[in-house]
């Protein structure tokens, strides 16, 4: 039992010592190869006995291509490897029935210096290595230049040279080639001097809009500075006269837009400093043009006025006003200590009443005249609170609510007085009925009693304005009975009695009968309903009905004509 032990761990022994003694076949290369192709040796390790004197092999994953290899010694074999580029391309090397898959990848490109080829033109020539091939990439998508911030066009390459035109949106920048994905090693500055070409200035300058713009070509962002150098008039006048003005010198710094414009703003130098006589352009700090500026003559907005009998301040609000304010004259007349604020938006000085014996007609504009700094500004805009008043002031709109208030209140007044005076007159009826009727016997009155000459009551009728009188016999009474029905048939008895008879009935009877019989009483049977629609019926037709108190006047009167 002991000796088949010992046996099997001989064999174990066996085994392992037999394992450890093959290796796994692997391949490494010398180089990466450079675009263009080349012939480099691989290292071919732990080859099998049997495969020792065969012919080696890479094949190209990608294109399948194959390449056969030469032995130069035991481990050493020569390869011709294709044009390319990138990095991590998949091979396959073999050699009988060892097999190994790795990775290679090409050079990545490098420059060793660019120039324009002549000074009329503007084709840049780079050269170096590993640019790639127009040949075999005809269409250039594996070859890019990164240049100015953007990719730019090739105008023709190879593996060690390319050219480019330069653009003038083009600056000095860094240039960058990217080879199927692999970019260079270190960028290569081509520095492009920026070119200047004019100013855009504003004919003439408002100091609201004091932007000058540099115009070129080339500028850069980070490698071009653009500024300018300003004289600026501390006072006195902006002429060419340089005798008695002093000046100072302002650095104004602009501000980069784009490859082809530097923009400077003016206002803040001119609103601090005073107005600018003439600048100079530096470009990466050298001197490139001067220019001369032409400013706007004062600009007048808005006059406050005052009285022309009384002296007083007046305000002048405006642009484009410098210091010094020279004088201000108003008609004829000069505008006292005239003085700039601070923020150089308005002017203030003393206007003296206008003198006696000088005539100035006050509806008329008058001229305004500023000279700000040797710069003169008139405007026909003054004109004296004297007319204001009466005929509005220059800002017409501050007046517009003075009128409002009557208009408004004026026709609301008279409309409550429309409302309640009918109210105030029939005060004391409750009822709108009772207030309709006391209108309607207000405006129409049947009767009025009025004595004649002789001494006799007479009643007007108001529908043929005549006078009935009442004789010393016969007492005349028009009788109308009206009823609100259907048929309307009014028969009227007239006896030769004195007496009256005034019978009214609301039945539905449609024949009113009046019967004056020969007594000497009167009967009158008038209910409260039937009076009031008998009232509005006579009313309707303007009849004329003799009241309670005319007949009793008149029955007076009779009787004493009688006696």
């Amino acid at each position: 039992m002991n000796n088949i032990y010992i046996i099997l761990f001989i064999v174990l022994i066996y085994f392992i010592n037999f394992n450890n003694g093959i290796s796994t076949f692997y391949v490494q290369n010398s180089m990466d190869p450079p675009t263009k192709g080349i012939y480099m040796d691989f290292y071919l390790y732990n080859i099998d006995v049997e495969n020792e004197n065969l012919t080696p092999t890479i094949t190209f994953t990608s294109s399948q291509l194959k390449s056969y290899g030469s032995k130069k010694n035991q481990t050493t074999y020569n390869f011709q490897i294709p044009r390319g580029c990138g990095k991590d391309n998949e091979i396959t090397v073999e050699i009988g029935t060892d097999s190994y898959q790795m990775k290679i990848s090409y050079q990545a490109p490098i420059i060793t210096s660019c120039s324009v080829l002549n000074s009329n033109s503007s084709l840049v020539m780079c050269i170096g290595d590993n640019f790639g091939s127009d040949i075999a990439n005809l269409d250039g998508s594996k070859t890019i230049i990164k240049y100015s911030n953007q990719t730019i066009p090739i105008k023709t390459f190879n593996d060690s040279t390319i050219t480019f035109e330069i653009k003038d949106y083009y600056f000095s920048d860094y240039i960058n080639i990217d080879v199927c994905n692999v970019s260079i090693a270190t960028n290569y500055l081509i520095n492009i001097n920026p070119i200047y070409k004019n100013i855009s200035l504003p004919i003439p300058l408002h100091k609201s809009d004091g932007i000058v713009d540099i115009i070129g070509i080339h500028f850069s962002p980070t490698l071009s500075n653009a500024s300018l150098n300003c004289n600026s008039s501390s006072s006195g006048s902006s002429s060419d006269n340089n005798n008695n003005n002093s000046t100072k010198l302002s650095k104004i710094n602009c501000k980069y837009e784009n490859s082809l414009k530097f923009s400077c703003n003016l206002s803040s130098t001119i609103t601090a400093s005073g107005k600018i006589k003439s600048c100079s352009i530096l470009l990466n700090n050298l001197n490139q043009d001067t220019f001369k500026i032409i400013y706007s003559e004062p600009v007048i907005q808005k006059i406050i006025s005052i009285y022309s009998y009384e002296n007083g301040n007046i305000t002048i609000y405006g642009t484009d006003f410098y210091n010094p304010i020279e004088n201000v004259t108003i008609g004829k007349i000069n505008c006292l200590n005239p003085k700039l604020s601070v923020d150089q938006s308005y002017i203030t000085c003393q206007l003296l009443a206008i003198p006696e014996g000088v005539s100035i007609n006050l509806n008329d504009y008058i001229n305004v005249t500023i000279k700000s700094d040797g710069l003169i500004g008139i405007y026909q805009t003054f004109r004296y609170l004297d007319v204001i008043s009466e005929v509005g002031d220059n800002n017409d709109e501050d007046n517009k609510l003075k009128w409002m208030i009557p208009v408004i209140i004026i026709p609301i007044f008279f409309g409550m007085l429309t409302i309640f005076i009918p109210f105030v007159l029939c005060k004391n009826k409750s009822t709108m009925t009772a207030f309709n009727n006391c209108c309607m016997r207000r405006n129409n009155d049947p009767t009025k009693l009025k004595r004649n000459s002789n001494g006799m009551v007479s009643s007007k009728i108001p529908n043929n304005n005549t006078t009935k009188s009442i004789s010393d016999v016969n007492i005349h009474v028009n009788n109308n009975n009206n009823n609100n029905n259907n048929n309307n048939n009014n028969n009227n008895n007239n006896n030769n009695n004195n007496n009256n008879n005034n019978n009214n009935n609301n039945n539905n009877n449609n024949n009113n009968n009046n019967n004056n019989n020969n007594n000497n009483n009167n009967n009158n049977n008038n209910n409260n309903n039937n009076n009031n629609n008998n009232n509005n019926n006579n009313n309707n037709n303007n009849n004329n009905i003799i009241t309670k108190n005319e007949y009793i006047y008149n029955k007076k009167s009779l009787h004493s004509k009688h006696i």
